[in-house]
Protein backbone atom coordinates (compact mmCIF):
# COMPACT_ATOMS: atom_id res chain seq x y z
CA UNK A 1 0.00 0.00 0.00
CA UNK A 2 2.77 2.50 0.83
CA UNK A 3 4.48 2.11 -2.56
CA UNK A 4 1.22 2.82 -4.35
CA UNK A 5 0.70 5.99 -2.33
CA UNK A 6 4.19 7.19 -3.33
CA UNK A 7 3.83 6.49 -7.01
CA UNK A 8 3.87 2.71 -7.08
CA UNK A 9 7.18 2.15 -8.84
CA UNK A 10 9.94 1.02 -6.43
CA UNK A 11 12.66 2.82 -8.40
CA UNK A 12 10.78 6.12 -8.23
CA UNK A 13 10.18 5.76 -4.51
CA UNK A 14 13.82 4.88 -3.84
CA UNK A 15 15.03 7.89 -5.81
CA UNK A 16 12.64 10.11 -3.83
CA UNK A 17 14.28 8.97 -0.59
CA UNK A 18 17.82 8.36 -1.85
CA UNK A 19 19.37 11.16 0.21
CA UNK A 20 17.99 9.79 3.46
CA UNK A 21 18.97 6.24 2.52
CA UNK A 22 22.57 7.24 1.81
CA UNK A 23 22.79 9.24 5.04
CA UNK A 24 21.56 6.22 7.02
CA UNK A 25 23.71 3.62 5.23
CA UNK A 26 25.31 4.17 1.85
CA UNK A 27 26.10 0.45 1.51
CA UNK A 28 22.48 -0.50 2.18
CA UNK A 29 21.37 2.16 -0.32
CA UNK A 30 23.68 0.70 -2.99
CA UNK A 31 22.46 -2.85 -2.34
CA UNK A 32 18.84 -1.67 -2.61
CA UNK A 33 19.54 0.29 -5.79
CA UNK A 34 21.20 -2.77 -7.35
CA UNK A 35 18.25 -5.02 -6.46
CA UNK A 36 15.78 -2.62 -8.04
CA UNK A 37 17.99 -2.06 -11.09
CA UNK A 38 18.53 1.68 -10.95
CA UNK A 39 21.57 2.83 -12.93
CA UNK A 40 24.37 5.16 -11.82
CA UNK A 41 23.18 8.04 -13.96
CA UNK A 42 19.69 8.09 -12.41
CA UNK A 43 21.11 8.03 -8.89
CA UNK A 44 23.64 10.78 -9.62
CA UNK A 45 20.96 12.86 -11.32
CA UNK A 46 18.76 12.51 -8.21
CA UNK A 47 21.75 13.71 -6.15
CA UNK A 48 22.59 16.64 -8.43
CA UNK A 49 24.14 19.46 -6.43
CA UNK A 50 24.76 17.16 -3.45
CA UNK A 51 28.41 16.29 -4.02
CA UNK A 52 29.03 14.80 -0.58
CA UNK A 53 26.12 12.40 -1.03
CA UNK A 54 27.32 11.56 -4.54
CA UNK A 55 30.73 10.79 -3.05
CA UNK A 56 29.23 8.60 -0.29
CA UNK A 57 27.20 6.70 -2.88
CA UNK A 58 30.13 6.06 -5.24
CA UNK A 59 32.43 5.25 -2.31
CA UNK A 60 29.90 2.64 -1.16
CA UNK A 61 29.81 1.18 -4.68
CA UNK A 62 33.59 0.73 -4.47
CA UNK A 63 33.38 -0.64 -0.92
CA UNK A 64 34.43 -4.18 -0.09
CA UNK A 65 30.98 -4.55 1.49
CA UNK A 66 29.36 -4.54 -1.96
CA UNK A 67 29.96 -7.86 -3.71
CA UNK A 68 29.36 -6.97 -7.34
CA UNK A 69 32.51 -6.71 -9.45
CA UNK A 70 30.53 -5.52 -12.51
CA UNK A 71 29.12 -2.66 -10.45
CA UNK A 72 32.62 -1.59 -9.38
CA UNK A 73 33.84 -1.31 -12.99
CA UNK A 74 32.95 2.30 -13.72
CA UNK A 75 32.83 3.54 -17.29
CA UNK A 76 35.22 6.40 -18.12
CA UNK A 77 32.70 9.16 -17.33
CA UNK A 78 31.76 7.61 -13.98
CA UNK A 79 35.42 7.05 -13.17
CA UNK A 80 36.15 10.75 -13.70
CA UNK A 81 33.17 11.78 -11.54
CA UNK A 82 34.32 9.45 -8.75
CA UNK A 83 37.95 10.58 -8.98
CA UNK A 84 36.92 14.22 -8.81
CA UNK A 85 34.81 13.58 -5.72
CA UNK A 86 37.50 11.38 -4.16
CA UNK A 87 40.15 14.08 -4.70
CA UNK A 88 37.85 16.63 -3.11
CA UNK A 89 36.54 14.67 -0.11
CA UNK A 90 39.27 12.11 0.63
CA UNK A 91 42.48 12.89 -1.27
CA UNK A 92 44.48 10.36 0.74
CA UNK A 93 42.64 7.56 -1.13
CA UNK A 94 43.32 8.78 -4.67
CA UNK A 95 46.67 7.05 -5.18
CA UNK A 96 45.42 3.68 -3.90
CA UNK A 97 42.38 3.88 -6.16
CA UNK A 98 44.46 4.84 -9.20
CA UNK A 99 46.90 2.02 -8.49
CA UNK A 100 44.07 -0.50 -8.32
CA UNK A 101 42.72 0.69 -11.69
CA UNK A 102 46.02 1.45 -13.44
CA UNK A 103 45.28 -0.50 -16.62
CA UNK A 104 41.90 1.12 -17.23
CA UNK A 105 42.70 4.79 -16.59
CA UNK A 106 43.68 7.44 -19.12
CA UNK A 107 46.29 9.51 -17.34
CA UNK A 108 45.74 13.02 -18.74
CA UNK A 109 42.17 13.60 -17.40
CA UNK A 110 43.22 12.16 -14.05
CA UNK A 111 46.13 14.59 -13.79
CA UNK A 112 43.79 17.47 -14.58
CA UNK A 113 41.44 16.43 -11.77
CA UNK A 114 44.31 16.09 -9.31
CA UNK A 115 45.62 19.56 -10.24
CA UNK A 116 42.25 21.06 -9.28
CA UNK A 117 42.59 19.78 -5.73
Amino acid sequence: PHLKSCGGEPGIVILQYIEEMIELSAVFAVRTIVQVGIGYSKVLEALKGKDLLRYKYLEAVQSSEVDDSDLKNFNHEMLMVYLSLLARFDPSKVLAFLTSKENSIVLEPVLEICRQF
